[in-house]
């Protein structure tokens, strides 16, 4: 399974509080530029977290 990389960081890992720049959050930003399928903010965090989870089951059951 090929997980998302974004200069060379595992996608899910990344964690969007250490990020210096947050342009989402900028007045006038459309969110969408950022965020895919109706994400924001805190769903992309859950999201990552239901990912890695997912991905822990899968890898006991191998």
């Amino acid at each position: 399974m090929t997980v998302p990389l974004l200069k060379n960081i595992d996608l899910y890992k990344i964690d969007l509080d250490l990020l210096e720049e947050k342009p989402w959050r900028n007045p006038g930003a459309d969110i969408t530029d950022y965020f895919n399928f109706g994400f924001n903010e805190q769903t992309w965090r859950l999201y990552c977290l239901k990912q890695k989870q997912l991905r822990a089951d899968f890898s006991v059951r191998k």
